[in-house]
Parts: structure tokens; C-alpha cells; sequence
């Protein structure tokens, strides 16, 4: 089988090459043009030969000569410019040339042209979203802020510069290492620029959340953020080229947040001074147990934290504690300051306190049940206790706390009518009736306190 000739090889590339190609002299003539130049152009190869580089080429782009002679001499015989179809309108094209001699020794030129006009309406795309994109930035009332690979800021939204009080000068190319930020943390120590969530973004390409950081503006005045920072990934998705760090301002939210705990600490401080008044002015009712209350509660609260409560129910525990004989109130003085041993009926009336107690504070809101907790503290596990005779599980947690410092502190504190027992006697009768009626893990609590950690009872009223 013949081999083809060049110029069948050649001429069978420039018929059906998909991209436009002229052949063409120095002088702007156009000796030949492919199916596809003349699909580009709209127009014959006859006409377009007829019309020359300077009939094809738009008046308003480059000449084309000057445009590749000026490529050349950077190396690359390559640019851009834009074709007159025959409809008048304009197609971009890529253009290339290659120069040669032919066999009569005429110097020409083969260009190739590629219609860009698919990217460049992709591109007329991207710019629009883009452009959409900056304006939604923008307008954002959360601070936005761009950094680079090494953490420099490069572009920052109007909100960022108003939260940060700064100007864009004050912003470029500064990282987040930089010491004029002055950042805290919400503990007021320092908060190394190392550590900044986009700093932190940028090593490990994990997005941070959610991070509170005080920054001190130019003005002195310091402001607190909450900051969210994502990594921004190059074109295989894995390298991480930058993060675009956002970020809101909570100042006011850490004020109103401080306002209101000084203002929680307020009401519990007065809860506290009111509780504290109410167990004195029962304790004026009952002289001989003064103190028991207060010290009933500080035993209370000790139990609950051997425990391991949180330190909040140990608090509301003792507040508790220090009201659980308010029900006295309703007992006549005459047989709560008896010096002897009281009748059956006398006790009776002083067996009534819990439910009285009960009736005082059923209206009052508290953190947990205060009344019901009162109402249950002489109750007994195994059913023995009063005033309802309830058992087991029926119990609240904190009454059984209560029921058991409250007879550690009686036993150990002197009456009219006994001597102060010691505490070896109170633990064992604590020890006596556990399972019975006091709760295991209570007892074994007073019990770690006392013996394994020298436990003191409190003496002071």
C-alpha cells in the first residue's frame, strides 16, 4: 500500500481540524481558509480570501501582525482578539502562528484561531457570581476576613474593619500573630496568635467554631468576638490555600450575660439572707437548739459533696437545710423549750413540723423541691419515719441527706435535758440503721468524711 503524500497528510489536517486555520502572507492576504474557518466567519473560503486578515479581524481588536509579532517576542506567538462573522456580530478567538517558507520560496504564515466564546460566557458567569458573591460579603453585617496560605489577611469586608476599628491599612498583611490585636482569652489571659482558630485552620485544615477571643481596637477599647473560621482548599481539593475567617461581635451579649449573673447573684445572696433570717427567728422559738439548723445544713452539704454532687445541688442543699425545722413555727414555744421529756401528745404536736414546714414553702419557687424536701426529712427508708411513713425510693435524694446529718447534729449537740453524746455514738447509730432507715450511700459518705478524712462537725451557729 502507497504511503500518502505530505501534502495529503497535510491538506486532509487543515480540511478537518476542528479549529479555524488560514493560510496567509506577510501582507494581510488570506490564501486559504478550512471548513471551520469558514463555519467561524459565516462566510466562503472565496470571500474570505477576497477580504483579507483586515476584513475578518474586528476594527476594534489588535492588529493581528502586530499582536503575534509582539507575543513572539515574548516567547509565545499566541494572544486574543476578536473576528467579524459575516452577520456582523463578533466571536473571540484564540489565535496562534507558525511561519514558514514554501516551495517557491514565499515566506507565509499558518494561523490558527479557537473560538472562545464558550469560556468566555463561562467566565462572564464566574465573574457575575463572583461579583454577587463580594456584594453579599460585603453587605454582611459579620465581620469577613481572607488569609492566605500564611495566614495574611488579604481582603477584609467593611463589618470586619467597623468591629475591629481599624482601616484596611491596619488590616493587609498582617497575620493573626500580630501582637496589636491585643487577644484574650474569655479569662483575660493571653490568647497566642498561634492558637487563633485560623491559625489553627491553616495547620490542620479543620474548621474551628464558635470561638470566643477579646481583641483590643486601636482606641484602647476592648471588644469580644465569637469566631468561626473554614479552610479554603486549592484545586485538588486536599492543599489548604488560605481561610476565610468570620466572626460577629458579643460585647454586648457578654454584658447583658454579666448583668444578669451579678443580678443572679444578687437574688441568691438575698435567698441566702432571708433563709438564714427565717432559721434564726425559728431558733428564737427554740433556744435550746440553736445553731442546728446552720449546722445541720454545713453537715448536709458536706455529705452531698463526699457524693460527688455538683457544687450547685450541694448549695441548694444547705439553703435548704438551714429552714428544713421552719415547721416549728407552728409548735407551741411551751413545748418546744420543755427542759424534760415530752408526753406522747407534746410529741405528737412537735411530729407535726414537717408538714407544717410543707405548708409554709409549697408556693415557693425554688431550684429543687423545698417543701416536699422538708416535708420528708424524718421520714425513715423502711417506712418507720413520719408524717407519711414513706419508704425506699419515695424519698428524695436530698431528704436522705438531710435525715441523717440532722440526727448526727442532734446526737452530737447538747440538750437541756442530755449531755452532748460523742460522735462515735451518733456513727454508731447511724451505722445501726443503715439499710433500715438511712440511706447506704449517705452513711458510707458521713463515714468516709470521718473516719478516712478526720471530718470535723461544725461548732459555730
Amino acid at each position: 500500500m502507497a504511503r500518502p503524500e505530505s501534502a495529503d497528510i497535510y491538506r486532509a489536517l487543515f480540511d478537518h481540524s476542528m479549529d479555524a486555520v488560514f493560510l496567509t502572507t506577510p501582507d494581510g492576504g488570506i490564501l486559504a481558509a478550512n471548513p471551520a474557518a469558514c463555519q467561524l466567519l459565516g462566510r466562503s473560503e472565496a470571500e474570505i480570501c477576497r477580504l483579507g486578515r483586515a476584513g475578518v479581524v474586528d476594527p476594534a481588536s489588535p492588529d493581528l501582525q502586530s499582536l503575534l509579532a509582539e507575543r513572539a517576542a515574548r516567547g509565545s506567538a499566541r494572544g486574543e482578539l476578536i473576528f467579524r462573522r459575516a452577520d456582523g456580530s463578533g466571536v473571540p478567538v484564540e489565535v496562534t502562528s507558525t511561519r514558514f517558507r514554501d516551495e517557491q520560496g514565499r515566506d507565509l504564515a499558518v494561523i490558527i484561531a479557537r473560538d472562545l466564546s464558550p469560556h468566555v460566557a463561562a467566565r462572564a458567569v464566574l465573574a457575575a457570581s463572583e461579583a454577587k458573591f463580594r456584594s453579599v460579603v460585603q453587605a454582611m453585617a459579620e465581620g469577613v476576613v481572607f488569609q492566605d496560605a500564611e495566614g495574611r489577611i488579604v481582603e477584609t469586608n467593611p463589618a470586619a474593619l467597623a468591629i475591629e476599628g481599624r482601616g484596611d491599612d491596619q488590616m493587609l498583611g498582617h497575620t493573626s500573630s500580630d501582637a496589636s490585636w491585643g487577644a484574650v482569652r474569655e479569662d483575660g489571659s493571653d490568647f497566642p496568635g498561634d492558637q487563633h482558630p485560623a491559625m489553627v485552620t491553616l495547620r490542620s485544615g479543620e474548621p474551628q467554631t464558635n470561638v470566643v477571643m477579646g481583641i483590643r481596637r486601636p482606641d484602647g477599647e476592648r471588644r469580644w468576638i465569637s469566631i468561626n473560621s473554614e479552610p479554603l482548599r486549592g484545586a485538588d481539593g486536599i492543599a489548604v490555600t488560605g481561610v476565610v475567617t468570620t466572626f460577629h461581635d458579643i460585647t454586648e451579649r457578654k454584658r447583658l450575660d454579666q448583668q444578669m449573673a451579678d443580678y443572679v447573684a444578687r437574688l441568691e445572696k438575698s435567698m441566702e439572707q432571708t433563709l438564714r433570717a427565717v432559721a434564726n427567728m425559728v431558733e428564737l422559738r427554740d433556744p435550746y437548739t440553736a445553731g442546728h439548723e446552720q449546722r445541720t445544713a454545713a453537715i448536709a452539704r458536706d455529705i452531698a459533696r463526699e457524693m460527688g454532687w455538683p457544687e450547685a445541688r450541694c448549695r441548694d442543699l444547705w439553703l435548704i437545710t438551714m429552714v428544713h425545722d421552719i415547721g416549728k413555727i407552728a409548735v407551741p414555744a411551751q413545748v418546744l423549750t420543755k427542759p424534760s421529756a415530752l408526753t406522747a401528745v407534746e410529741f405528737e404536736l412537735v411530729k407535726s413540723h414537717p408538714e407544717w414546714g410543707y405548708d409554709i414553702l409549697k408556693d415557693v419557687d425554688f431550684p429543687l423541691p423545698i417543701a416536699t424536701i422538708i416535708r420528708q426529712h424524718h421520714e425513715r427508708l423502711d417506712g418507720s419515719g413520719y408524717p407519711h411513713g414513706l419508704t425506699g425510693e419515695q424519698i428524695l435524694p436530698e431528704a436522705r441527706v438531710i435525715a441523717v446529718a440532722d440526727v448526727v447534729e442532734a446526737m452530737t449537740a447538747h440538750r437541756p435535758y442530755r449531755p452532748a453524746l460523742s460522735m462515735d455514738r451518733a456513727l454508731g447509730e447511724i451505722q445501726g440503721h443503715r439499710g433500715d432507715w438511712f440511706d447506704p450511700e449517705v452513711v458510707d459518705a458521713l463515714l468516709r468524711l470521718v473516719v478516712e478524712r478526720g471530718y470535723r462537725l461544725p461548732t459555730g451557729g
